[in-house]
């Protein structure tokens, strides 16, 4: 026990709220989501609960910082002054430079699950009709092969910051057979070394 659980539990209890409601607040000025642990924070004891909700926000924030984080670190790096308009600024850089097909494989991907979908609920005969049968395969196989591929070229589909380029991070042409230009290819800088990358 504390000190202040033998003192006095009533502030203890409202402190240690008042403590979990401010880390909240500041989890999600950077996360998007609550803190973890708060369950810890305002009881003393982890539960079930407070696991679960854990997992909620983890998974929550895999979610946001990989897709849709890009918008919000843009906008601090703005407030804050690191990027400086009348500066850094020539061309708009929100503009999606990568290429179309880059651009098109989440809606793909989407569609794709929507037939899955709709042939599951709504199918013309029995499900186990050859056409239907090689529709759901068709949509399954397409979905494997392109989880493989954002698996394998995963920095194309980060929601990457516009206004500031990062240390890590550098952007390079991608041209067709022919040699014209199609878009960006985003890749780690020669210098930054991740987990697991071997040395050369």
């Amino acid at each position: 026990m504390t000190p202040w659980e033998i003192l006095d539990p009533q502030f203890n209890l409202f402190f240690q709220s008042f403590w979990a409601d401010n880390a909240d607040a500041v989890s999600f000025a950077y996360s998007g989501t609550g803190a973890l642990k708060t369950d810890y924070t305002r009881t003393g004891k982890r539960t079930k609960v407070g696991a679960l909700n854990d997992l909620n926000n983890s998974i929550v924030r895999y979610y946001k910082n990989n897709y849709t984080d890009g918008a919000r670190q843009d906008s601090y790096d703005l407030f804050l002054g690191i990027f400086k308009p009348h500066q850094d600024a020539v061309n708009t850089p929100f503009i999606d430079k990568r290429p179309p097909y880059i651009q098109l494989l989440p809606y793909l991907m989407g569609t794709s699950l929507l037939v899955f979908l709709a042939i599951l609920w709504y199918p013309r005969g029995s499900v186990l009709n050859w056409k239907n049968l090689l529709v759901i395969s068709g949509c399954i196989l397409f979905n494997i092969k392109s989880l493989l591929y954002i698996h394998t070229e995963g920095y194309q589909f980060v929601n990457w910051p516009k206004l500031y380029q990062l240390d890590y991070l550098k952007k390079s042409d991608v041209f067709d057979a022919e040699g014209k230009f199609v878009g960006i290819k985003y890749e780690e800088q020669d210098n930054f070394k991740t987990i697991g990358k071997k040395k050369n």
